[in-house]
């Protein structure tokens, strides 16, 4: 009974349970004969019966030793992960912390990390038993994760733009301390960099609470999108570059051995990245969307 009950309830294992329940019960249906001495079989019995025991033990000792299955961590990982993204973006348009900006991207990188390391666990076909949980919704996790592992990317190329690389090697570099150059100062007082917050920001705040809430099947996730338009563009990136060349004749003209030297060259960057930041974010609110009307 219990086999055919995961044959019925376990797309990969139910295969399995169904070969285990055939061949098992082969020896249960055999007829009682003479030949057949009661030994024999108080020994059959006795060995299914202690192999019985050992699975339940088993499954009792892997049930109380693990406290988190891997779906649990998943969403635990991603949402730590979001929560850091957060903090990252926090700290680039306030334009004054670039080590709280570095420290945030290695955090969001090494939960992304886990991450990534127990999704592949959390597809429903490798579940025992299904049970009464609606499976994982294992489409919106992988195009998330990868979209989010391209945003990190993007936010690391900020760093390293933002970054005064004479000092790279140094102590101060060594103990987590970035020395910003001053692009994300002059970023942050130009006007358009106020627009592209107010851009970003929204998108943000979504992945860090609706896209978690719906991997781990929470009723009321949907309700974040209610008023969600999806873009994938940073509207204010023609205006950020024009009032960038306007103040570029205020900045020191200096002759540089290689082009990424140039702070010019470094702006223009920042803001490039910020446009694929806009995009990524697009991204997985549509794929978002796309998930609660399914």
């Amino acid at each position: 009974f219990i086999w055919m009950f995961v044959y019925f309830n376990s797309d990969m294992w139910g295969y399995v349970g169904c070969l285990i329940g055939g061949f098992g019960v082969y020896k249960l249906m055999e007829p009682c004969s003479e030949s057949n001495s009661g030994f024999e079989f108080i020994s059959k019995y006795m060995a299914i019966g202690n192999v019985t025991v050992a699975i339940l033990l088993q499954a009792i000792l892997h049930a109380l030793l693990s406290k988190s299955g891997p779906q649990t961590l998943c969403v635990s990982a991603s949402r730590s992960c979001c929560a850091s993204v957060v903090s990252a973006f926090e700290a680039l348009f306030d334009g004054k912390d670039l080590s709280g900006l570095k420290a945030a991207l290695d955090e969001a990188s090494t939960h992304l990390s886990m991450a990534k390391l127990t999704v592949e666990e959390c597809e429903p076909k490798m579940q025992f038993i299904r049970g009464r949980n609606p499976p994982f919704k294992m489409d919106l996790a992988r195009n998330t994760l990868l979209n989010l592992e391209s945003l990190i990317s993007e936010m690391n190329l900020i760093v390293k733009a933002s970054e005064n690389w004479s000092v790279l090697g140094s102590l101060e570099a060594d103990s987590g301390q970035a020395e910003s150059i001053g692009v994300l100062e002059l970023l942050a007082r130009m006007p358009a960099m106020k627009l592209a917050k107010d851009e970003i920001m929204p998108s943000v705040e979504i992945l860090a609470e609706v896209m978690p809430d719906m991997l781990a099947n929470v009723p009321s996730a949907d309700d974040g999108l209610q008023d969600v338009s999806i873009s994938k563009e940073l509207e204010c990136a023609n205006s950020l570059y024009e009032q960038l060349a306007a103040s570029a004749g205020s900045l020191p003209t200096q002759k540089h051995t290689e082009l990424t030297d140039d702070i010019r060259m470094r702006l223009s960057i920042v803001v490039r990245c910020l446009q694929n930041c806009a995009l990524y974010l697009g991204r997985i609110e549509e794929r978002c969307v796309t998930e609660s009307a399914l």
